[in-house]
């Protein structure tokens, strides 16, 4: 960069006054003219003219009519309008229009240049330190100090500074008086008097003569170009009330406080208005929202200092210092991405390359997390402008490249760090990303580009289900809802492998760590990026840990390097990135619910309305007085008095009644934004207590801070007359109420884990096998499992078994089938008496047709627990089996192809007769009865169901066993035809073959108002339990139902 002097330029003005001019720059150059404030001269922006320059600009710093080397007006004319023609001459001068940069008296000029002459001149203005309304008694001061030697002058440079530092206590007096020197010139006489006019001040046509503030007002209304209007922080003219009025009369203008910085006056540089030398300044074009921004702006991220947010920054570089253009190699103009943290170069962190960690900067000196305090307090995106200072760093950002695009740098660099440099993903391997968020699409691309040969991403629900849906485009093999999916097994299906990478990039959810871990292969790598919220883990072993021998990665922010390729990847327009969905606010168009409380899909009036004022009635709650005063979606106010039963000995209240509070409204907050049939339970919260409580009433807020389909995490704040003495924040698991129970059918998947998960889900359901397959597993075996759940779901499983067709027990499991009644008879004596072994009530000894057990030493008897008592069912469906079931079982599971003839004519008297040989009552036979059941309010919302009840009994009828089903009810050789087509592999023309009369008697069909009661109509004199056969089936496809289905198993529960 250019350090030559300044060419001297005389410029003509109005009424051919001699304007002197220092012009630093190539005269090709975009020029900035520095006009300077009253009593100054060209040298107060020299620094800044320089700058310029460095930065491709033509600056000319000019000294005004009768300043410095500037003709004096003859006329004495210093009229505002006379300075603001000068603009308009120098301007004619010039060989494109352009910035003006006025100072003070500068200022005020181009207000009148550009806002009542010639607008159409300037390309731009900027006021540096002046409004229309500027503060009387700063101005009223600033004219008395100039007026105050215009004749006697000063007999030295010393004394001219000492008056300076007489009218400006605050500043210290300067050590060189040059800059003073150039506003002052020696007299014949060996004094100093002011390098101007005297009529400037004292004259008629002075310019204070003509300095309407409405005048003013309305030309900076009129002003048609872009206006920046520069305050100084310690101005003694411009206050806060003054900037106000001045953007309400240009709202688009854009304004800038700069700290530790005063109203310019004679011998003052203006440089503190510029940047320095290894400093910069950035025009914000476009600031991503993060989730950390969400946590800082709800205070979920607390943080010791006020700041502003914003870490994701894509601008325009608007001033750079030389050292600083050099470093970065960047120039003005220049679009540019910001790094988060800061370098400062020099340390061992920073000079290793891990700069996240350097000694000299660390959290609270990033881009968007630093204390506004630090001047000058311009340190995040959500700004119109963000300093840059020595440590920071800067991306050149591709030409042409959209700057909204652009903020896709900041995550798309933490998926290349993240899936690819920190676990060093290669060709060949298989990832899986956990989360869909943009960050996780991101990561996904990353391991495409570094050659991965199967991409896995797993979401949540609806919240996910469009970006799972757009995954493809990203790399992704396969996009998994792990609301209805296992993620194992989906996995395993797809490639026969677990996971050499997986990518945790979830916020807040808790279970995702345990599912990472099943994921991953013996030796592979797990990547942490996402956080818990919660100390909570469900799923999670960490001896799994050892036991494949995993290596676990934190990974915290970027780096310069990803951040670089990012912006290639982004540039090669190889993936859709433009296309993600989001949503694009202008900085003026930003409401606070862009940045605060999750969207809630559900909000009950009705429920609001029923809690607001109402106290509680009975325990804890009613003891404490707890009184709901406000509902609004996702909060919730509570107040609680603090009554004399409450203070301790000590004078102030016991911190469990805060305690009590704190989980009242973590519960209570959620109910409003549930589905019905929905219920919450508190998993854990911690309270800090801040201050002591001794009387008054305290008021607890409860806000939702995020929650998904099965857990939500929630902030509270509690205050004491207006004193706030408890801060707290808690998780509540939110589970579906109405449904007493699971069962689990063995098919493709034992459905040991399954329940076993269920129940650490859910623990207040019932569970039981609907069925599994007996034979092909030893008594003990079964006994052992059921044991185990037993003591896993405080005693509420039971086992429920069945036979199996014989090929699939013969060929699929290699396992005996012989006279299934009697195997199963001694099938289920031996189970009993390995559960009598086990509860120590005898020793184990069974002798069967089938089965004998006879030993068990102690070192392999299961350990005692608290449920003992296992009870077990089977599926039976003719008269030999059920028979059976009556003499020995607890319960019988009645085939889903059935009818209610079939039930009353054939399966209740062979049970009745089996229970009265064993001299039992009926009344102890738990019948389980799962119903064909088709819910929908239209014939378009049951089409889908319908269908797959007709093609189940289709299936089941084409069975010779189950002929005299169809029989008993008039439909004879139906099972002929269906089976005819069976072996021709026509399904659809099966499912046609069953008429809406033979549906009836095998399925209910009702709308979802109806259904509960249809149900009990039919089978409410027989059934202990109904299961709704199509149900799981639905919700997967239908998640929405499931609280209609919940809602059906409450009705029929009362």
């Amino acid at each position: 960069m250019s350090e030559e002097k300044p060419r001297a330029v005389l410029f003509s003005g109005f009424n051919n006054i001699a304007i002197a001019a220092d012009v630093y720059g190539a005269p090709a150059a975009s020029p900035v003219i520095l006009a300077h404030g009253g009593g100054q001269t060209r040298h107060a922006w020299r620094g800044s003219g320089k700058k310029l320059a460095e930065a491709g600009f033509q600056s000319i710093c000019v000294d005004l009519r009768g300043h410095g080397e500037s003709s004096w007006c003859p006329e004495g004319d210093y009229r505002i309008e006379a300075f603001a023609e000068d603009f308009v001459s120098i301007c004619g001068e010039l060989p494109t229009p352009p910035i003006l940069v006025g100072a003070s008296l500068g200022g005020i000029a181009a207000m009148v240049a550009a806002g009542e002459l010639r607008a159409e001149l300037f390309r731009a203005i900027v006021f540096v330190d002046v409004t229309p309304h500027m503060e009387t008694t700063g101005v009223e001061k600033i004219i008395g100090f100039m007026n105050e030697h215009v004749e006697e002058g000063f007999g030295s440079l010393d004394e001219a500074a000492d008056a300076i530092a007489a009218y400006l206590p605050h500043r210290a007096k300067p050590k060189n008086l040059d800059g003073l020197a150039k506003n002052l010139k020696l007299g014949d006489d060996k004094r100093y008097r002011w390098h101007w006019d005297p009529r400037f001040v004292t004259g008629v046509n002075r310019p204070s003569a003509s300095r309407d503030p409405e005048r003013l007002s309305n030309a900076v209304s009129n002003i048609k170009v872009p206006v920046m209007l520069v305050k100084g922080q310690m101005s003694e003219l411009v206050s806060e009330a003054s900037v106000e009025r001045f953007l309400e009369l240009k709202p688009d203008a854009k304004f800038v406080d700069v700290a530790n910085a005063h109203h310019m006056v004679a011998g003052d540089h203006n440089d503190a208005f510029t940047a320095a030398s290894n400093e910069g300044v950035l025009r914000v074009e476009a600031c991503g929202l993060c989730g950390t921004d969400h946590e800082q702006y709800s205070g979920d991220m607390r943080s010791r200092h006020a700041f502003i947010p914003g870490h994701e920054v894509i601008g325009v570089i608007d001033q750079i210092g030389t050292e600083a253009a050099t470093r970065w190699g960047v120039e003005v103009g220049q679009r540019v991405a910001v790094e988060v943290f800061k370098s400062c170069g020099e340390c061992q962190p920073c000079t290793t390359g891990t700069y996240r960690r350097c000694d000299r900067n660390g959290v609270d000196t990033m881009v968007g997390f630093t204390d506004v305090n630090i001047p000058p307090g311009l340190n995040g995106g959500y700004a119109t402008h963000l300093f840059l200072g020595p440590d920071s760093m800067l991306l050149p950002v591709p030409k042409g490249m959209d700057p909204v695009l652009a903020t896709l740098f900041n995550p798309l660099g933490a998926g290349i760090r993240w899936g690819v440099e920190l676990p060093d993903t290669g060709p060949g391997d298989v990832v899986v990303i956990l989360g869909p968020g943009v960050r996780g699409l991101c990561a996904a691309a990353a391991a495409k580009e570094a050659g991965a040969k199967f991409i896995m991403i797993t979401g949540f629900g609806p919240r996910d289900a469009e970006r799972l849906a757009i995954a493809p485009r990203f790399g992704v093999d396969l996009a998994v809802d792990v609301a209805n999916v296992d993620p194992v097994r989906a996995l395993q299906q797809a490639v026969g492998l677990k996971a050499d990478v997986i990518v945790d990039v979830t916020a807040k959810a808790p279970a995702a760590l345990g599912q990472a871990v099943r994921l991953a292969r013996p030796g592979g790598t797990i990547v942490l990026a996402g956080v818990r919220a919660s100390t909570e883990t469900p799923g999670f072993d960490p001896d799994h840990i050892v036991f494949k021998e995993l290596r676990l990665l934190g990974a915290l922010g970027v780096d310069v390097s990803a951040y670089s390729k990012a912006l290639e990847l982004l540039e090669s327009n190889r993936y859709p990135f433009a296309e993600l969905p989001r949503q694009v606010v202008g900085f003026d168009k930003i409401e606070p619910s862009h940045m605060t409380k999750p969207k809630f899909d559900v909000f009950n009036q009705s429920w609001a309305d029923k809690i607001v004022g109402r106290v509680g009635q009975k325990g804890i709650d009613a003891y404490l007085g707890l009184k709901v005063t406000e509902v609004e979606a996702g909060q919730l106010v509570c107040e609680m008095p603090v009554t004399d039963e409450l203070i301790t000995g000590m004078g102030n209240m016991h911190g469990g009644c805060l305690s009590a509070l704190c989980d009242h409204v973590l519960g209570t907050v959620m109910y409003p934004v549930m589905p019905e049939g929905y219920w919450a339970a508190t998993t854990e919260f911690k309270i800090n207590l801040t201050a002591p409580v001794t009387g008054g009433v305290c008021v607890a807020t409860a806000d939702i801070v995020s929650m998904s389909r099965r857990l939500a995490v929630v902030r509270i704040s509690i205050e004491n007359e207006g004193r706030l003495v408890a801060v707290a924040q808690g998780t509540c698991t939110i589970v579906a109420e109405g449904f007493s129970g699971m069962l689990f059918t063995e098919t493709g998947q034992t459905p040991w884990m399954s329940i076993a998960a269920a129940a650490t889900a859910a623990p207040q359901l019932d569970f039981s096998t609907g069925i599994a397959v007996a034979f092909p597993r030893s008594p003990m075996i079964s006994a052992q499992i059921a044991w185990e759940l037993a003591a896993n779901t405080q005693g509420r499983f039971r086992l429920g078994l069945g036979s199996q067709v014989k090929g699939h027990v013969v060929r699929r499991y290699s396992a005996v089938f012989d006279k299934p009644a009697p195997q199963m008879r001694d099938y289920v004596s031996a189970f009993k008496a390995c559960i009598r072994a086990f509860s120590g009530e005898e020793s184990l000894q069974h002798e069967g047709p089938y089965y004998n057990l006879s030993y068990l030493p102690k070192a392999w008897a299961p350990a005692r627990h608290n449920y003992e008592t296992v009870k077990i069912d089977i599926s039976a469906v003719g008269p030999i089996m059920c028979k059976m079931a009556g003499e020995l079982c607890d319960g019988i599971h009645v085939h889903p192809m059935h009818s209610m003839h079939y039930i009353e004519n054939r399966l209740q008297p062979a049970v009745a007769a089996g229970a009265a040989k064993a001299g039992r009552s009926v009344d102890d036979i738990d019948l389980f009865v799962p119903v064909f059941a088709v819910a929908g309010d239209t014939a378009d919302e049951r089409s889908d169901m319908l269908r797959r009840a007709r093609t189940q009994i289709a299936f089941y009828g084409s069975t010779p066993n189950y002929a005299f089903q169809f029989d008993d009810i008039g439909f004879e050789g139906l099972t002929a035809k269906l089976g005819a087509l069976m072996k021709a592999g026509d399904m659809k023309a099966m499912a046609d073959l069953v008429s809406d009369d033979l549906l009836d008697h095998f399925a209910v069909v009702a709308k979802w108002d109806d259904m509960a009661d249809a149900l009990a109509a039919r089978y409410g004199s027989v059934a202990s339990r109904i299961v709704t056969y199509l149900t799981a089936e639905d919700i997967a496809k239908h998640p929405e139902h499931l609280p209609r289905w919940g809602e059906i198993a409450r009705a029929l529960a009362s």
